[in-house]
């Protein structure tokens, strides 16, 4: 097909703070999850990858991605497909051992759009954590998802639409 190939740069440089984040949560994740499965707590390891890709990249980054899909097209292109492609992958590389089929299709479909390491899931190397240690960007969207949390609360325990805008202020 014609379809453009997502290339992995040797480092995540010029990245946003969500960005920057996603990658740091990714870390601790690789940290947990290869901790647990060398220990051969294997329950720890699917929840640590649960609750990643769920609660963290799925309920949150990919969210907050969108904001540069629809601000500045070529940060998207550029930065944010990579790490959600890298994100993914390395999750799907973190699930085979678990459910080996699945991630395998998964990986072969996600050939013709990215460039891997391996032409098989089941022969790629083991995800490392790169160290990206963003603090600065853990605080930043902490700070994001604590005032989102409460926003979405206020509005629950006042009736308020989901889908009804409202006007926040707020001393930062």
């Amino acid at each position: 097909s014609g379809a453009r190939k997502v290339d992995f740069p040797e480092g995540f440089d010029g990245l946003d703070f969500p960005e920057a984040w996603i990658l740091s949560e990714l870390d601790r994740m690789i940290a947990s999850v290869t901790g647990s499965m060398e220990s051969f707590r294997l329950n720890e390891a699917l929840n640590s990858l649960y609750d990643f890709f769920w609660h963290t990249f799925c309920d949150w980054y990919l969210e907050i991605s969108k904001v540069h899909q629809e601000r500045d097209a070529e940060y998207f292109r550029d930065k944010v497909v990579p790490v959600l492609f890298h994100a993914h992958l390395t999750v799907m590389k973190m699930l085979h051992p678990f459910i080996p089929f699945i991630t395998e299709k998964i990986w072969q479909v996600f050939s013709e759009y990215r460039t891997a390491d391996a032409e098989s899931i089941c022969v790629s190397r083991w995800p490392l954590a790169a160290n990206s240690g963003a603090a600065a960007a853990k605080t930043e969207v902490d700070g994001i998802i604590e005032t989102v949390t409460a926003i979405r609360d206020v509005k629950t325990r006042f009736g308020v639409p989901v889908v009804k805008p409202i006007d926040c202020y707020f001393d930062v």
